[in-house]
Order: structure tokens, then C-alpha cells, then sequence
């Protein structure tokens, strides 16, 4: 077993060790039980003692975070390596974060796309000399109303405690800095140390802008209507893929764009012959873009309409081209899952059966009816503003329930009255 020691105290749920393939590796996470003393324990890097050596590959996969030669480290990996990651690097960091409502489409595309910006230097906005950090937009304990994500997050064997959510005092310690709001935008020379790419919406939070991070936005990734906000954020580094004149977005989720990304990645290394690309996709990030992909296109059904030919040919990139024979298949996975072979290999996902799986996980009846009033206006909610003044503001609430339902909810008119995010 390995030992993680700090000054104080850390409880055993702070602390998780894992053992692969004969190696050891120690991972020490910001959260429960006291994620101040998590924090203090990373910052002064007390970090790792053991009975059991570490070897130097891990020690270099914590290195490699934000480098072009991270392409090495695994998705999985990547995530577990963040929190260390803002200690190790003070000169920039990218913040990948999506919408307020914190849907699956939101939490997927900024995980995704800041593993792929770590080893692809050539996304927008991407100086290589940045540590890319993908935020989960929600309060930690708001996850668990994200039943459609937990689920694809279990099945790709993603820790949700693993992962840096908005309120998580290592991400306001060391991220959302006063100090670091962006001064001078107007010079080209300067590089702000806090960098913000938003993913799922194209125009940062209140909360954020009141503090001064407006200027911070280097980066737009989206499919909803054009707020035309950070209006510095102009070519490659501002991909909104909507429609105005038409009024319709031309993709139907966000992880479309960011496959979209990987794709040209992907085709520029064949063109000069890398062989990095050669292996296939990690296929535990592959799951989770599939995975949303299909549920925000209704599985490209015609009859929804969501879908578009684009979104489709992200699907069939990620099918093919992922490395599904290295997938590991944990015992909780509904055995419908993923098509096999006779030694039980995978070979693909099973496409109809992860959308259903996915889709009931989302709409189920009973979820939403045993769910307080007050949980239910706030698990999809989105506040909008005038365009105009700034002043006057509203918000929506998307409610997977009948009209009727929701009304007879114990205290609903009080609630709904009182209701503020």
C-alpha cells in the first residue's frame, strides 16, 4: 500500500492508491473529507511516502501534463494528474469550463477538449507554455443530479471525485486569483496567467464577470445563438457553430466540435506521417464524446431532427478510429453495453443500447418526481440578461416533467417564489 503523509491529518477517503500492471502510483485529491488540508498538503508538497518505489514514468506523466509530449498520457490519467498539475506550473493556466446548467454535453466537452489541447499544440488559442484545466461548471454536490453523467462516467471508468468542480477551494484559491483578471488586452504581447475557454456557451457567467474575468475568455466553443460577448475572441479561437439567419445551431452537441478538433489533429499527424495517431483514440475519452454525442442527437434520429451531417460524421470518426480492444469492461457495466468477441474482447459499443442506457438515466419519470421542487427548477437552470443595459436579468428552468407534476410538488408556488441561483 502507499502512505500519503501531510503536516495534518488526511483521512483514507482523500486518499486513493491504484495498482496497474506492477506499478505504483500515489494520486492526492482536493476533496473530502477537508479539501483545505488536501490543498495545503499539494502546496506544500508533502506529498508521497512509500514502502513501494514510484517509478520515474509516473513521476514524468506529471510532468508531461500541458506538453506536446503528454499525447503519451492517457485520458484517465490526465484527469487524475490536474489538481497536482496548478502547483507544478504558475506561468499560465487554461481554464476549460461549460455552461452554468452543467448538462452532460457542458461537463464531457471540457474534459475532453483540455485533454486534447495537452498534447496538440496547434488548437486555438493554444501557447504550449499554458497547464489546461477542464472545470466541472456545477458545485460538487450538484453532481449527484447528473444521473445521465454519472452513468457514462462510470462506464468509462472516470472518478467523479476525481474531477475539479466550480466551488472546489483549490480552483477559487489558485485559479479564479483577483490578481489575475486580465489588465491589458489591448496589448498583443500580453498573456494573462489566467486564460478561460468557454465550452457550451459563448458568454461567461455573471458571477465571473463581476469579478473582473471578462477579459480572461481566449477561447469560444459552442452551438447556441451568438451573445456576441468578448468580442476579442475573434477566427479559429471563436467556434460558434449556429446558424442566425437560419436560427438553428449546425451541430447538436459541443462534443461534436471538440471531436471536430481531435479529427484535425488526427488527419495532420497521417498527413505527415506521425505515428502517434496510429493506435487509435483513448478510448475511455472516445466513450464519453460518443456517449453525448448521442444523447444530444437523439441517436440521429430523423424525427427530432437535432443531428446533422456533421454530428454524424464525428459519430462514425469515433467508432471506427478508436482503440476499442483496450477498453476495459468493469464488472458493473450492463453486459449489453459494448459488442464483443468470442474472448471478450470489445470491439464497439453497443450504439442503440449506451443511448438508451443514457437517454433513461436522463428522462426517468420517477427521478424527477422524487426530486424536491427546488432541485428540479435548479439542475438545468440558465440565467439571461439584456444585451442592452446588463440589468435586467431571467432565468430558465428546463423541467423533465409535465406541467402538472411539477405543480403539485410539495411548496412548489413557495419555492418557485423564492427561488434565486
Amino acid at each position: 500500500s502507499i502512505l500519503v503523509t501531510c503536516n495534518q491529518i488526511i483521512r483514507a477517503p482523500a486518499v486513493r492508491s491504484v495498482y496497474r500492471s506492477g506499478r505504483f502510483a500515489a494520486q492526492v485529491y482536493c476533496r473530502y473529507p477537508n479539501p483545505n488540508i488536501a490543498s495545503q498538503c499539494m502546496q506544500e508538497k508533502t506529498l508521497f511516502k512509500s514502502n513501494h518505489p514510484i517509478r520515474s514514468s509516473f513521476s514524468h506523466a506529471m510532468m508531461s501534463v500541458g506538453t506536446d509530449s503528454a499525447a503519451s498520457t492517457s485520458f484517465k490519467s490526465f484527469l487524475s494528474q490536474v489538481p497536482e498539475s496548478i502547483y507544478k506550473t504558475k506561468k499560465c493556466h487554461n481554464t476549460i469550463m461549460g455552461n452554468e446548467a452543467g448538462d452532460a454535453d457542458s461537463i464531457v466537452s471540457a474534459l475532453c477538449l483540455a485533454y486534447i489541447k495537452s498534447f496538440n499544440a496547434t488548437t486555438p488559442s493554444n501557447s504550449g507554455s499554458c497547464i489546461h484545466v477542464p472545470i466541472v461548471s456545477i458545485p460538487r454536490e450538484d453532481m449527484a443530479l447528473r444521473r445521465d453523467v454519472l452513468n457514462l462516467l462510470e462506464l468509462a471508468g472516470i472518478e467523479k471525485d476525481d474531477l475539479l468542480y466550480i466551488n472546489d477551494p483549490i480552483v477559487s484559491a489558485n485559479l479564479f486569483v483577483k490578481d489575475d483578471a486580465a489588465q491589458d488586452y489591448t496589448n498583443e504581447s500580453y498573456t494573462p496567467k489566467l486564460q478561460i475557454t468557454l465550452v457550451d456557451h459563448n458568454k461567461l457567467r455573471s458571477s465571473l464577470r463581476e469579478q473582473k474575468f471578462y477579459r480572461n475568455v481566449v477561447e469560444i466553443l459552442d452551438h447556441h445563438v451568438d451573445e456576441l460577448a468578448h468580442a476579442g475572441v475573434t477566427g479559429d479561437s471563436r467556434q460558434v457553430a449556429f446558424d442566425a439567419k437560419e436560427s438553428k445551431a449546425l451541430v447538436g452537441s459541443t462534443c461534436t466540435l471538440v471531436t471536430e478538433c481531435y479529427m484535425r489533429y488526427y488527419e495532420a499527424e497521417i498527413n505527415k506521417g506521425g505515428g502517434s495517431t496510429t493506435k487509435g483514440i483513448d478510448s475511455n475519452m472516445a466513450l464519453l464524446l460518443l456517449g453525448v454525442i448521442l444523447l444530444d442527437t437523439n441517436d440521429m434520429s430523423t424525427q427530432s431532427g437535432k443531428g446533422t451531417p456533421r454530428d454524424a460524421r464525428a459519430i462514425q470518426f469515433l467508432m471506427d478510429r478508436t482503440d476499442w480492444n483496450h477498453f476495459d469492461i468493469l464488472d458493473a457495466t450492463p453486459t449489453n453495453m459494448f459488442v464483443t468477441d468470442s474472448d471478450g474482447a470489445v470491439r464497439t459499443p453497443n450504439r442503440p443500447n449506451l443511448y438508451a442506457y443514457l437517454h433513461t438515466a436522463k428522462f426517468d419519470a420517477k427521478f424527477w418526481n422524487d426530486m424536491t421542487t427546488k432541485d428540479a427548477l435548479r439542475i438545468d437552470y440558465k440565467q439571461y440578461e439584456d444585451g442592452a443595459t446588463q440589468k435586467l436579468s431571467f432565468g430558465l428552468s428546463s423541467v423533465l416533467l409535465p406541467i402538472s407534476n411539477i405543480v403539485n410538488k410539495k411548496e412548489f408556488y413557495k419555492t418557485a417564489a423564492n427561488f434565486t441561483m
